[in-house]
């Protein structure tokens, strides 16, 4: 977390949802679990990329908070303005309260937990009508959902570099395609084949559709250690931070945490993880329809990163070898259940 040394634009926006007045001092930055949100007393104001998405998701997240039954974690709540409003000026403003120190930690087994109890109370929500079906999925992560379930066919051999330059602002006339490196491309050619293989050229259209978490690892955070008081580790210790939602075939929410796994698996700069005993432990090894789901996950996490870079963000080698590590491990995942 940073803290500002003078006033935030944010606090001027910040009074709108503040029930007890104007903010006061210095405010915090937060990190990505809040969208880099500022800190102002217990609650987080944050931008949003689009506001009907931001409106679904404080609904969304508002329903849940109020269901009387627990699902195994928390999610955080949204704050109205004083006229009943969830985005002001595009902004939105979360409360934090006693999750304003819960961190972010490499625990894949309760991640997916809470990935396929979302799944689960998303289906009983919206059969109940307590939530709506998601407009849309904002910002990068919605248009690298576009590129993952699209015809992926037309990203391999470079064609990545067009699709994404058509979502930069003016369609990308003027772009610099030197953020394209041989080994960004190898990935995402890599991945698209990975998407066709497990497709099997039949799709997945007729798969039950849910409202599946399409960024979950980047929304969970978890208690910090020292709360937990040496308690058995466990979800009820998940915080869900926002909701970034699509209709897409169930189990898809578990298949996005599994793609982060595995590329940060392949990451010499980060700790291991055993992705294969996570997907054995959830009974995820041998079933070819996850593996479809996940090789979809896969290409969208390259584009949401083949967009971060396109865009002027700084490029990482390291990250764009362990993209090709993720894939060529998934490949040899499915080359296994092939041979099974």
């Amino acid at each position: 977390m940073s803290r500002s040394s003078d006033q935030q634009p944010f606090q001027v926006i910040g009074g709108a949802f503040q029930p007890h007045g104007q903010f006061h001092g210095a405010s915090t930055q937060l990190g990505a679990p809040w969208d880099g949100g500022w800190l102002m007393g217990d609650v987080v104001i944050a931008p949003v990329a689009d506001a009907s998405c931001a409106a679904w998701s404080a609904r969304t997240r508002e329903a849940i908070a109020e269901l009387p039954s627990s699902c195994g974690f928390e999610v955080a709540r949204p704050v109205r303005s004083a006229d009943g409003r969830f985005v002001v000026s595009g902004c939105k403003a979360t409360f934090a309260g006693p999750w304003v120190d819960a961190c972010w930690e490499a625990r894949p087994d309760q991640l997916l937990f809470v990935a396929f109890q979302w799944e689960r109370l998303m289906a009983d929500c919206l059969e109940r009508s307590v939530v709506e079906v998601p407009p849309g999925v904002p910002g990068r992560v919605g248009c690298a959902e576009q590129l993952a379930w699209g015809d992926v066919s037309v990203l391999r051999d470079g064609g990545v570099v067009q699709a994404v330059e058509e979502f930069l602002p003016g369609g990308g006339s003027d772009a610099d395609a030197s953020w394209a490196s041989e080994a960004l491309l190898r990935a995402c050619d890599g991945a698209c084949a990975l998407v066709e293989r497990c497709d099997d050229g039949e799709g997945q259209g007729d798969a039950p559709q849910v409202v599946a978490h399409v960024d979950l690892s980047r929304c969970v955070l978890f208690s910090p250690s020292e709360r937990r008081g040496g308690a058995v580790a466990g979800v009820a210790d998940a915080l869900v931070t926002d909701a970034v939602c699509a209709l897409r075939p169930a189990g898809y929410s578990a298949a996005v945490v599994v793609a982060d796994l595995l590329v940060a698996s392949a990451d010499p700069d980060t700790p291991e993880g055993d992705v294969v005993g996570v997907l054995e432990r959830f009974s995820l090894v041998d079933d070819a329809a996850f593996y479809a789901l996940l090789s979809r996950a896969l290409l969208q996490r390259i584009g949401v990163y083949a967009l971060s870079v396109a865009g002027g963000a700084e490029p990482s080698a390291a990250v764009e070898d362990a993209f090709v590590r993720a894939v060529e491990d998934l490949s040899l995942m499915v080359d296994g259940l092939d041979a099974s």
